[in-house]
């Protein structure tokens, strides 16, 4: 293979600059050098629905074999669109960190994060649909939207670690940081919720219920007193466990349907003794931040159509305040 060089003025041979998509192997790299193809700046991108099949949204990065082995369209379904679009966000995210002077690909960042918010409102819910939303957001600095949409991949699936890593590190970047006052046995009991996904609980649920059956059969049926007293006390204790998974495993699978907590998404906002905004300027305000967590307890809709709807809210299980539930999103 040929290769064109240009001689520099000190004498050190250098490589004119490869185009986009390139071919295979490009005409521009040396085959005596080692070639790494990379993003340019401002190059062209395959759509959503070719970079899913070609493995890359960059032409100059399919390589070696420009996709040949992937040539078959994917069906046009819902799934499929979000795989395409969830594949776009990441390979857009990378290339921004190297890259974040591209206003052009930043733009086509942000409408792919609302054609995916979009698609997922539409279409379904996953746990990892919601934590790539989640990366979506934290990279535009929306960390409240960013922390509800790892919290809803939380409720999804408890076992997601990827969601729950990033969830603690975007908490450490908000201004409001979190009071855990939990008590032991409540953080020990969400340690163990997190443990398997709702699909495991309710096998292992199951497979109890199973178990404590057999219990029940070997005391009533069994002649020996000694299998029968141990069918009694071990039916006892796995009654004791049978019902711990039951109550776990029907808190998992309600989870994703229970919206009793939200999320401050406005860089603040002012919480009010009662349902309305504060009228008078020497009335005592407190003020809480973008990313902050709070509990409904309460929604009220004043006759006033200016005023808007309002949430009775608690934070940090004491304070009891009304928030506007436009500064607010439900998890």
């Amino acid at each position: 293979m040929n290769h064109q060089t240009d001689q520099a003025e000190n004498g050190v041979m250098t490589l004119p600059q490869c185009a986009n998509a390139d071919g295979q192997l490009p005409s521009c790299a040396p085959l005596a050098n080692p070639y790494v193809p990379f993003q340019q700046t401002g190059a062209d991108l395959y759509t959503a629905s070719c970079a899913l099949i070609r493995g890359t949204l960059f032409p100059g990065l399919d390589l070696p074999y420009g996709g040949q082995e992937n040539t078959q369209e994917k069906l046009a379904t819902a799934s499929v669109e979000l795989q395409q679009m969830g594949f776009a966000l990441q390979e857009l995210a990378l290339y921004l960190d190297t890259h974040a002077e591209d206003t052009e690909a930043a733009q086509l960042f942000n409408q792919y994060v609302e054609l995916y918010q979009q698609a997922i409102d539409n279409d379904g819910i996953s746990s990892e649909l919601y934590y790539n939303l989640g990366n979506a957001f934290f990279r535009q600095g929306k960390l409240g939207k960013a922390i509800i949409n790892y919290e809803r991949a939380l409720k999804i699936d408890p076992s997601n670690s990827d969601a729950e890593t990033n969830l603690n590190f975007v908490k450490t970047r908000i201004t409001d940081a979190p009071e855990d006052d939990s008590s032991f046995l409540s953080n020990l009991h969400s340690s163990i919720v997190s443990t398997f996904s709702p699909d495991a609980w309710a096998w292992l649920t199951f497979l109890v219920f199973l178990v404590l059956c057999g219990t029940i059969a070997l005391y009533i049926f069994s002649g020996n007193i000694m299998l029968r007293k141990t069918g009694f006390f071990g039916g006892f204790v796995v009654l004791i466990i049978f019902v711990y998974l039951l109550v776990v495993s029907s808190q998992t699978a309600r989870a994703p349907f229970t919206h009793d907590t939200a999320v401050v998404i406005v860089p603040t906002t002012n919480l009010s003794s009662t349902p309305r905004t504060p009228k008078n300027k020497t009335e005592k305000t407190v003020s809480i931040h973008e990313g902050t967590k709070v509990e409904i307890v309460d929604s009220v809709t004043p006759d006033d159509p200016v005023a808007g709807k309002w949430y009775d809210v608690k934070i940090n299980n004491s304070t009891r305040a009304w928030v506007n539930a436009a500064d607010v999103e439900k998890i």
